[in-house]
């Protein structure tokens, strides 16, 4: 029988060994270009913790915030705007609010909602891809935000139909020509289905548009409304390439 030779080179382990310290350093902490927007009232009172800095965090409500640079471990940390830092530093300060690092997307956009009824945080978050190296200009971003499973009747006949869990995207490219689309959203409670609404959209092929899909209000069972979020695609290329 033909032995097997074992034998690690010297170069290979010290390979080996050299790569270790890497790969932990690089689960220690993070780096993060990312936007946010809030579905309820704009979040003026947050400061983020990046580093060894705090930087003041203002989320508008009708479009996508400034691009904030974020370093620091997988779990992001707010504290009071304008809370003095103590001599012990920054890490004593109170934490007000966490939210995760979606690390497997690319400049995402991280979307504030307010939580009723629950007193863990104040706001909700869900982060969507938000690169426009992703999806750019002409194309549609649909996000179910709502806890229906959803379906999504694109054009006059409805031919087309999509389907959203909840907490579900969808990037959908619409045909040049196609300037007013009608879309019907059923959604599926108890085993039953509800018409969710009934309207139109207006693709552009210069503009990203993020379609935020969440419920009309507490007690209306299965109905939910649009939101549309627009922006240019050149708008959004300046918009990371400045953080």
């Amino acid at each position: 029988m033909k032995s097997i030779d074992f034998t690690v080179s010297p170069l290979l382990v010290f390979l080996l060994l050299g790569f270790i310290p890497v790969a932990y350093a690089q689960n220690l902490g993070v780096t993060q270009s990312f936007r946010a927007i809030s579905l309820d009232q704009p979040i003026n009172d947050l400061a983020l913790v990046t580093g060894d800095t705090l930087v003041d965090f203002e989320i508008p409500s009708h479009r996508r915030s400034q691009a904030y640079l974020y370093q620091g471990d997988r779990v992001m940390k707010f504290v009071k705007k304008g809370t003095p830092v103590p001599e012990e530093g920054i890490a004593t300060l109170p934490v007000i609010m966490q939210v995760p690092v979606n690390s497997s997307l690319v400049n995402p956009l991280y979307i504030f909602y307010p939580k009723v009824g629950e007193e863990d945080a104040a706001y909700g978050v869900f982060s969507v891809e938000d690169s426009p190296g992703r999806w750019g200009g002409g194309e549609t971003l649909f996000v179910n935000l709502s806890p229906y499973p959803l379906l999504l009747l694109l054009g006059e006949d409805g031919v087309e139909r999509v389907e959203l869990q909840p907490q579900g995207t969808l990037i959908h490219s619409f045909e040049q020509e196609s300037v007013n689309v009608r879309v019907r959203v059923a959604a599926f409670v108890d085993d039953a289905v509800h018409k969710g609404m009934d309207t139109r959209i207006f693709p552009a092929s210069t503009h990203r548009d993020l379609y935020f899909i969440y419920p009309l209000k507490k007690g209306d069972t299965g109905n939910v409304r649009m939101r549309l979020l627009r922006e240019h695609l050149n708008a959004a290329i300046r918009a990371y390439d400045k953080s």
